[in-house]
């Protein structure tokens, strides 16, 4: 769906206007580019082959260089060209964003977003757009969306790395368990491969057997044979079809040695030989070692992030609460209502009242709006308070509708009342524009370190199912 503005004509539409198709003809996005920012010029970024292109750059990039005046590499269209002439534009191909591609939210589809080529690049989170019943995700760039929310690429990358080198650090039998696991699985790959090649042979030999039946039967079928023949036709037929899925998902999956050089080395030195990978290396290591990484929004400044490690490396998914440290939006008007809660609370109630009258403001923007409209807190300091700030036990960038989404993760007056505490802890030591988190689980909870000798076969390891939260652990292990 590439949008142009077109007119209805008699039997159908056509394009508008010769700028309508000038621009139509340049537009990369045919070629598989995606929008992903502007420089510090103005100037968009795109990013190539974001996307399948719906038309070859052999075809599309004399025309947009026919068009614009430059080809994409810069050099100048030295033929007779459109005196209407765009902006010339940029792309990269490596922007350092280890999850790229590879991170998902329930909220809508993540793409990239930078506002340059090498730094602040975000991933951002579009609501995905309902047709016919159908959930459209990952258009990014083609059709209008309305963004969610965005986290810093560095940010979120760096606190999941970190998380991946401690358990490297923890659980010094990781290598050589994964190791074994892969020479295992050759061994079975060449039998199951040779298995599945007979059974396709046989399969495909069936099928012949029954086609030359019904179309050239020795003598007339009747209608019960023939019936009986379609339905064997028909199982023979699905059977070949799942063996060669099945075939093909052996064939897709390939050793980490074949995609990274000295896998299980840089693996056993992770923290120090992974930044020297390149960054299309460092992306393919990511997708190595976990199954999936998903970011939901709780609130604005609240999300939590969901890790699916792949088999060897936990034996459990890992479980955080992540704090965006977000800057506020000064563009926001008070109402007249929320004023008058403002002068009805701010004097004489507790933090948490105020908060709870305000929902949408942070403590900081709440005290910034009582110096407007020239307010005083009147409220006397509690025994019951602590701190170097007794009447204010939250911290100036906390939310209340914070302090509710973390709540409903939770069940019973206590487990909220350290979840809160949590929350606040984390909004007290994140800075502007960074992220902290908050992992539920230790590491001897997921780690293959911490099942100590209950597993005596390394290969077995491999298999061990993931326990859900809040269900029973392992003798010894902390159930939270």
């Amino acid at each position: 769906m590439f949008s142009t503005n077109m007119r209805v004509v008699s039997g159908g539409y056509t394009i508008s206007s010769p700028d309508s198709l000038r621009h139509y003809l340049s537009n990369l996005t045919l070629g598989g580019f995606a929008k992903i920012g502007r420089d510090e010029d103005g100037d968009e970024l795109l990013l190539p082959n974001a996307f399948e292109p719906a038309m070859p750059m052999e075809l599309l990039e004399p025309a947009y260089a026919s068009i614009t005046g430059f080809y994409l590499d810069g050099t100048p269209f030295e033929q007779s060209r459109s005196r209407s002439r765009q902006t010339r534009r940029k792309y990269t191909l490596h922007v350092h964003a280890v999850l790229h591609g590879f991170l998902a939210s329930g909220d809508g589809a993540v793409s990239l977003y930078s506002n340059n080529e090498d730094e602040n690049p975000h991933y951002t989170c579009h609501e995905g757009l309902s047709m016919e019943g159908w959930e459209l995700k990952n258009r990014i760039g083609i059709m209008k969306q309305r963004k969610l929310w965005s986290v810093s690429c560095q940010e979120l990358d760096r606190l999941i790395l970190e998380r991946l080198f401690d358990l490297v650090r923890h659980d010094s039998d990781m290598v050589e368990r994964i190791k074994a696991f892969w020479e295992s699985r050759k061994t079975e790959e060449v039998d199951e491969a040779h298995v599945l090649k007979q059974q396709i042979k046989k399969a495909q030999d069936q099928i012949a057997h029954l086609d030359k039946l019904l179309t050239n039967p020795a003598r007339p079928l009747s209608k019960t044979t023939e019936a009986r023949y379609l339905t064997m036709l028909d199982d023979a037929e699905a059977d070949l079809a799942r063996l060669q899925r099945k075939q093909a998902e052996w064939q897709e999956v390939e050793e980490p040695q074949s995609i990274i050089p000295n896998f299980y080395y840089v693996l056993a030195h992770l923290p120090t030989e992974y930044k020297k990978l390149s960054v299309e290396g460092q992306k393919r290591m990511m997708r190595i070692v976990a199954k999936e990484v998903k970011l939901d929004m709780l609130s604005p400044h609240l999300f939590r992030l969901y890790i699916v490690w792949e088999n060897g490396i936990a034996v459990r998914p890992d479980v955080a609460l992540l704090w965006r440290g977000m800057t506020p939006n000064n563009s926001e008007a008070w109402t007249e209502e929320e004023d008058n809660m403002m002068r009805r609370y701010y004097p004489d109630k507790l933090q948490i009242e105020v908060m709870q009258a305000l929902p949408r403001w942070a403590w900081n923007r709440i005290l910034e709006r009582g110096q407007v409209l020239k307010l005083r807190r009147d409220i006397v300091p509690s025994l019951n308070f602590n701190g170097p700030h007794p009447v204010n036990m939250y911290h100036r960038t906390m939310r209340y509708d914070d302090l509710t989404a973390a709540e409903q993760l939770v069940q019973g007056e206590e487990e909220k009342e350290r979840i809160r505490y949590i929350v606040n802890r984390l909004a007290q030591q994140t800075m502007r524009g960074s992220v902290s988190a908050h992992l539920f689980l230790p590491l001897d909870s997921i780690s293959y370190a911490g099942l100590g000798a209950a597993l005596e076969d390394e290969a077995e390891k491999l298999y061990v199912s993931a326990f859900p939260c809040g269900a029973p652990h392992l003798a010894g292990s902390p159930r939270h």
